[in-house]
């Protein structure tokens, strides 16, 4: 116990040399949502979404148009072109009054592709809550593995220590310290790639908040969002699929299609327009005054031979193929909750074995080191002793690692990114902002 309040001790070494520019996780989540590049582009689709839904709606209104016509060249015994004005313009005003549903498809095409860019905008914000996350994690494992290697490499120096006056006095032979001198750079390598992992961790961490992120001011912050473990997983994941990001843009997407197929069913009807016009200039009449007309008509556009029909069916495949996503990506969450939820139930078993083991190992260590001394261990027992210290030690930094992963993915894909982050936030953490 000792051991392990020790080593939580040395990770929070950090947070009090640098606890004027401390960033815990949830501050790190914060910075990053507020400066990452990929977010403003995600806003402005956002915007051009809310233009397209103006665009749409201004269909329903009259369009004006404006013609003009000039002869070229005509012959003056031509009984159309010859005697009249070489200048016609004509003023027109179109109304439709009937389109078969086709003004209200462009309509609500324009209406689901904000619900598609908003959900986009907010998938993009978990990503980038989950990738901040990840890294995190990353740099708690790696310092927590450096403090119990360091901690082994030490205590492998004062074996050597102590095996090198052994053999000074005849005690001990040669082999021993090759033994030892063998773990010690096996400890300093694979210490040295924890302080890499460390480093990677933060060298990522400054890339997504747009500025330096160093070890010394990143808070040790092994807090968790909420007590996931205390909810019932069906409801996790009930809850999980219907704020997720991605199956809203999904139904979105759903929504688009839908738009497109009665746009395609409404190719298929002849359109009902007026139209008044004014003109101006008369080709056949020279001194023809202005004239106004209006006219009630039909139109249509049925497409080359029966291509009109087989784009409604195909719309229709879209349609079922979007649908079929939808049921894809709520299954998928299902299962990825699940499985964060079964190994972070799993990863807490494991702890409290894990901390039992580590109390057993301490004590064994210290055990053959007195046995050996008494000449009853082997110096290979001793070092082993040692090596299985340090790898349940790691393995507590692994474990540690992955619950605090765990539990705020977790949180993120069943509450979303600002209630997880604001759970856990301190009222000194709400001032600041």
């Amino acid at each position: 116990r000792c051991a392990v309040r020790t080593l939580h001790l040395a990770l929070a070494v950090p947070l009090l040399s640098g606890a004027v520019h401390a960033s815990s996780l949830p501050v790190l989540i914060t910075t990053v949502l507020e400066v990452h590049p990929s977010l403003r582009a995600q806003k402005a689709l956002a915007a051009a979404s809310q233009e397209a839904i103006s665009a749409a709606r201004w269909q329903f209104f009259p369009t004006p148009s404006v013609s003009m016509e000039m002869t070229a060249n005509a012959s003056p015994h031509d009984p159309v072109y010859g005697a009249g004005s070489n200048r016609v313009t004509i003023l027109r005003l179109q109304q439709p009054i009937w389109t078969g549903g086709r003004l209200t498809a462009g309509l609500n095409r324009a209406e689901a592709g904000v619900l598609v860019a908003n959900a986009g905008l907010e998938v993009a914000r978990q990503d980038l809550a989950l990738r901040v996350v990840q890294t995190y994690a990353d740099w708690y494992s790696g310092q927590a593995k450096s403090v119990a290697y360091d901690k082994s490499l030490h205590a492998h120096l004062r074996l050597r220590q102590q095996i090198l006056q052994r053999i000074e006095h005849g005690v001990s032979p040669a082999s021993d310290l090759t033994l030892v001198a063998g773990r010690i750079e096996q400890t300093q390598a694979e210490l040295t790639t924890s302080q890499a992992q460390q480093q990677a961790a933060l060298s990522r961490l400054s890339q997504l908040s747009g500025k330096p992120v160093e070890g010394a001011t990143l808070v040790l912050d092994p807090s968790k969002p909420l007590l996931l473990l205390a909810h019932a997983p069906e409801h996790m994941v009930e809850q999980a699929q219907l704020g997720s990001p991605t199956v809203a843009r999904l139904l979105g997407t759903v929504r688009i299609q839908e738009a497109e197929m009665l746009a395609r069913k409404a190719a298929l009807s002849p359109e009902a327009y007026v139209r008044a016009e004014r003109q101006y200039g008369n080709f056949s009449l020279g001194s023809a005054p202005p004239q106004s007309r209006v006219f009630v008509g039909l139109s249509s556009n049925f497409g080359a031979g029966l291509s009109s029909l087989s784009e409604v069916s195909a719309a229709q495949a879209r349609l079922e193929a979007a649908q079929a996503d939808v049921e894809s990506a709520r299954v998928g969450l299902g299962e990825q909750v699940w499985g964060d939820f079964v190994l972070a139930t799993s990863g807490s078993a494991r702890k409290v074995a894990l901390a039992a083991s580590l109390r057993s190992s301490q004590a064994v260590s210290q055990s053959w080191s007195r046995q050996f001394l008494a000449g009853q261990k082997s110096w290979l027992d001793v070092m082993n002793a040692a090596r299985e210290l340090a790898q349940v030690e790691v393995q507590m930094a692994d474990l540690e690692a992955t619950q605090l992963l765990l539990t705020w993915r977790l949180a993120i894909v069943v509450r979303g990114v600002d209630d997880s982050v604001d759970s856990v936030k301190s009222p000194e953490m709400k001032d600041a902002e």
